[in-house]
């Protein structure tokens, strides 16, 4: 599992300020540390170890419109059996929340964002609950594991970035920070 922690984001955070011509691409750097405060926030909001006595267990961990076949009633099959992983089971559950949830509002294009993700969290969570019930920690757990995931994924991208010139995920960038800026829309 990835993780992050103040330390990595402080180096970051100190490449990103330092005049590098080796990378050459001070617009990224600018973008990046226009969202410093989001991401200062969000690890002050979620410690890492918060949840580390939490059980794991085998779960899917891509799920979203493009891996579910359906008959357009009953579930038929759920595809792409790489993304299983040893996680906590509210992990994936938020992580699917959201997925599915953003493909909702991207495709319907909502004037309200904000109540359109509360409404889709409700059927979602309406749904699940029904086949899984969920405590009152888990359901408030939702935010937490969001960003947790937000900031695990933009870490690794920004330390391969900054550590490694590696460019490949530097589109994680916009991705991850704006996940981050949507797990309030969670909150239960």
């Amino acid at each position: 599992m990835r993780t992050y922690n103040q330390d990595i984001w402080e180096r970051i955070f100190a490449a990103a300020k330092k005049d590098d011509t080796k990378r050459g691409d001070s617009e990224f750097d600018k973008r990046l540390l226009s969202h410093e405060e989001l991401v200062r926030d969000a690890l002050k909001s979620t410690p890492p170890e918060k949840y580390a006595h939490t059980a794991r267990s085998l779960v899917h961990f891509d799920l979203h419109p493009h891996n579910i076949l359906t008959d357009g009633t009953d579930l038929l099959a759920i595809i792409d059996l790489d993304s299983l992983r040893m996680l906590e089971p509210m992990r994936a559950v938020a992580f699917a929340l959201h997925r599915l949830a953003r493909q909702h509002v991207v495709h319907t294009l909502p004037e309200d964002i904000e109540q359109a993700t509360r409404e889709a969290t409700r059927v979602f969570l309406d749904a699940y609950t029904k086949v899984s019930p969920l405590s009152d920690e888990e359901l408030e757990s939702i935010p937490y594991f969001i960003r947790n995931e937000a900031l695990s994924r933009l870490s690794y991208a920004m330390k391969d970035y900054y550590f490694n010139n590696n460019p490949a995920w530097k589109g994680d960038l916009d991705k991850q920070t704006a996940t981050i800026a949507e797990a309030k829309y969670f909150e239960l």
